[in-house]
């Protein structure tokens, strides 16, 4: 070795010293150590070193390897070459070999040895795996002795030795475990540290936004409000066609109730599709004439007014049908994918839910309620105090189980996780005893919480928050909330009526029973009737009928034009909520197999905790560190795993390498609490899981409410107006024609009086009729003796004769010759009517009129 090139090879600054040093080797006489010093001397800075050296391992050969080998091991340590520090780790561990063949029972040269193969292991330039053998074998010498001397080794020191031997074979073997798994043994490290349960909650977040702006694309489809200049405009109008037809609903309503027979008011509701359609091309609705074709060949075809169109396909599907034509399209988490089905989370039991929204939530005064626990006491009273600041936080608490529960995201496993860490408070901040956790009783209440003080409610309350951050819970809250306020706007929601099938598919029955605010069952769409139940939909004994079709709505024209908007718009909005559907679906894949990952290393984590247990129990009689322990698991689970990455084995591999990981120090103290970490973080890993799970779950049941809003059709909702319109048409046409016959047979006995009283003014005075004569004379001198002003009839012209001949006369009234517009003796005599006009009316409209009014 060359002298200047070990020494020019040295850092300024030398690498730190390894963790666990050479101990002393030896003990020997001054002269030995006196000249192995000058012969080191010699060999680092002068030429002929080497000779002085090899003289004196003529005399002491073993001494002088070691002293050799540990100056190759201090140069390594100096060098920054990594080649460099890698020869001298080699010349070293060559020396130190030669030693221990003089030497075979020095454990000083055994441990020096593994500590040089440690060093070469730490370079990448060896294998722990010697290390560990070299260690094992320094602890089976059995009569261990000094080098040079071959005295036995004092006891004191050789018990140092022996604990340096154990410390560096269980720093050997972690690094075995750590770095003997490579990648493949950090995948449940990367599991437990990774952030990707925050990436999931940024993505749901956004999800659900861009979910809540595709509904606002239908503001152009009429569902916004009107603007208030709109409304006043609407309510003006409103008024004036009100006042308008005050006189025809109160005509038609007295024609319903009284003149109308049950027999005709049935026909009324029954309305023959043939019938519609003529009503249809006589109006000049062409395309609600299409829309009723279309909406009668379905309707006979699935017995049902309702469809879903698919907005892939285009395909018209049940409704109850959708789910499963939806998996066919997206083909995610579909019902054949059991693996995924199987680890969805149960949801909390009846119990719970049931407390959080009825349950009394005050506070618990602590020291009674510690008695009833304690007690097991079932039935006991809770002890309620007054206490503002733990009332706050209580219903603070409450608040978001509420949330959870609403919104039906509240995990079996998240309740669980509640009560362990409420039971966990009470035992740790107030000395109940842990017998409590496993009380069944107390596991089936929450009355826990409410005994808790104001310091641990905050930490309960901290607990709920930070599992509804994790899984965005409030997100989804705003959403459903916005979701209540639109359902309550749906369109669909207004189609109230009901329309049936008569028995022979010829008619379409109209269902007042909703007008007559009867109590019906459920509407599913139904287009059928079932047998014997069209005489109950036929009834007609209110005249709600009238009310209703006289209310304004929305005309055919507006309401077909709304109709074709929605069917046009519904595919792009369907596709819209389809890729929301899928990457919602997908995200639920994606943590279902997470979960899946999980719960392999469930069982293996409670075999290494088993396996620390039992070795408490064996201690009495063999005494092994958790470190070996774990080791020897580890080296019987390779052999028998391989490969295999999947097996339960390699599971425990991981997790045997992720606490090893994690011990520093490999105390048993340490490794027990790196099992409890693993525990926990797999809990608490869990619970999260099942909570995101079960809020993806609730948010594609709002998506599938959404796409239903855009995809679901009822043609009654196109066909309603038409109907409406025909029967409005028809009724109001029933009640004129009744109207006209009235008022013909009131002219009519009118009419027939009039004889009588011609007779009755013959005996009248001539004096009279010569005074009346007179007068008319100088009337009709005054005015001109216009003819078309003033008409004499002939003084034996009949009254009825002359109202045949005249249908219309002229503003002034003549009477007969014999009569006397005066008075005579018997009082006023009555005016001949049959001519007299009443402006644009004549004598028939104008008695049809005031008996309207009466």
């Amino acid at each position: 070795m060359d002298p200047k090139a070990s020494s020019s090879s040295a850092s300024p600054s030398p690498a730190p010293l390894p963790s666990t040093d050479p101990p002393v080797p030896f003990e020997v006489s001054t002269s030995t150590p006196q000249e192995c010093l000058i012969a080191l001397g010699r060999l680092c800075g002068e030429d002929h070193g080497t000779e002085a050296v090899e003289a004196i391992l003529s005399r002491h050969p073993e001494i002088m390897l070691s002293s050799q080998s540990h100056h190759h091991y201090k140069t390594g340590l100096l060098c920054d070459s990594t080649t460099r520090r890698i020869e001298c780790f080699n010349d070293a561990v060559e020396s130190l070999r030669q030693a221990l063949a003089l030497s075979p029972n020095s454990i000083s040269f055994a441990v020096f040895h593994a500590v040089l193969l440690f060093q070469l292991a730490q370079n990448d330039a060896g294998s722990y795996d010697a290390v560990v053998q070299e260690c094992d074998q320094a602890l089976l010498i059995e009569n261990p002795t000094e080098p040079g001397y071959e005295v036995p080794v004092q006891a004191l020191r050789l018990e140092k030795i022996r604990e340096a031997i154990v410390v560096l074979t269980e720093k050997a073997k972690r690094k075995i475990i750590v770095l003997g798994g490579g990648s493949r043994r950090d995948k449940w490290k990367r599991l437990v540290k990774d952030n990707s349960l925050a990436e999931v909650k940024v993505e749901f977040e956004a999800t659900l936004r861009r979910k809540r702006r595709i509904p606002g694309r239908r503001a152009p489809l009429n569902f916004e409000s009107p603007l208030p200049d709109d409304r006043l405009a609407k309510k003006k109008k409103n008024k004036r066609v009100e006042s308008n037809d005050v006189a025809t609903i109160s005509r038609v309503r007295a024609f319903w109730n009284d003149k109308m027979s049950v027999k005709k008011k049935r026909k009324l509701l029954r309305i023959g599709i043939e019938d519609l359609k003529v009503y249809l091309d006589k109006n000049k609705f062409r395309m609600a004439k299409e829309v009723l074709t279309e909406a009668i060949d379905y309707a006979k075809t699935e017995k049902i007014w309702r469809f879903w169109a698919c907005s892939s396909c285009g395909e018209r599907v049940f409704v109850s049908d959708i789910d499963t034509h939806l998996m066919d399209h997206l083909g995610t988490l579909s019902k054949s994918d059991s693996s995924a089905v199987s680890l969805l989370p149960d949801g909390a039991p009846e119990w719970a839910v049931d407390m959080v929204e009825n349950g009394v939530w005050k506070p618990v005064e602590l020291i009674s309620a510690t008695d009833i626990m304690e007690r097991r006491s079932a039935t006991a009273d809770w002890p309620y105090v007054e206490d503002s600041e733990r009332a706050e936080m209580i219903k603070g608490i409450r608040a978001i189980l509420q949330l959870f529960t609403g919104n039906k995201c509240l995990a079996l496993s998240n309740l669980n996780a509640l009560q362990n860490f409420v039971i966990e408070l009470l035992r740790k901040y107030h000395n109940i005893p842990i017998s409590v956790s496993t009380d069944l009783w107390l596991h089936h209440t929450l009355q826990l919480i409410c005994s808790l003080e104001a310091p641990e409610l905050n930490l309960v309350l901290q607990f709920l928050e930070d599992l509804a951050n994790v899984c965005a819970l409030r997100c989804l809250g705003n959403i459903a909330s916005e979701e209540d306020v639109r359902g309550n706007m749906w369109f669909w929601g207004n189609v109230r009526e009901r329309v049936f099938f008569s028995s022979d598919f010829s008619a379409l029955l109209f269902d007042n029973r909703l007008l007559r605010e009867e109590t019906v069952e459920p509407d599913i769409g139904n287009a059928v009737l079932t047998s014997g139940a069209e005489d109950g939909v036929a009834d007609c004994e209110s005249d709600a009928i009238v009310s209703w079709l006289w209310t304004e709505g929305p005309t055919i024209e507006e309401q077909i034009k709304t109709w074709t908007s929605l069917r046009e718009a519904s595919p792009s909005q369907g596709m819209e909520f389809y890729k929301v559907v899928e990457d919602e679906c997908c995200r639920l894949h994606c943590m279902c197999e997470r979960k899946g990952t999980y719960l392999r290393y469930e069982k293996p984590l409670e075999n290494v905790e088993s396996l620390c247990v039992d070795e408490n129990r064996k201690r009495e009689q063999i005494s092994q560190g958790y470190a070996s322990l774990l080791f020897n698991r580890w080296k019987e689970l390779e052999s028998v795993s391989g490969d295999d990455d999947e097996s339960e084995g390699a599971a425990e591999l991981d997790i045997i390498w992720s606490i090893m990981k994690e011990s520093e120090t490999l105390t048993d103290s340490e490794i027990q609490m790196a099992i409890k970490r693993q525990k926990k973080r797999l809990a608490q890993e869990l619970y999260q899981l099942d909570a995101i799970i079960k809020t993806t779950l609730a948010a594609l049941g709002q998506t599938g409410l959404q796409a239903g809003m855009v995809c679901i059709f009822d043609y009654r909702f196109a066909l309603l107006p038409q109907l409406k319109s025909f029967m409005k048409a028809k009724l109001e046409d029933l009640a004129n024609k009744d109207a006209a016959v009235k008022s013909n047979a009131a002219a009519k006995a009118l009419l027939a009086e009039l004889p009588g009283e011609k007779n009755t003014n013959k005996g009248k005075s001539k004096d009279k009729k010569k005074k009346k004569d007179h007068i008319k004379t100088k009337d009709s001198e005054a005015v001109g003796g216009s003819e078309e002003q003033v008409v004499s009839p002939e003084p034996n012209e009949d009254v009825g004769s002359r109202e045949q001949q005249h249908p219309t006369s002229a503003p002034v009234v003549s009477s007969e010759p014999s009569e006397d517009v005066g008075s005579s003796q018997s009082g006023a005599a009555p005016l001949p009517v049959s001519s007299i006009q009443f402006g644009n009316l004549d004598w028939t409209d104008f008695c049809q009129a005031q008996s309207f009014k009466k």
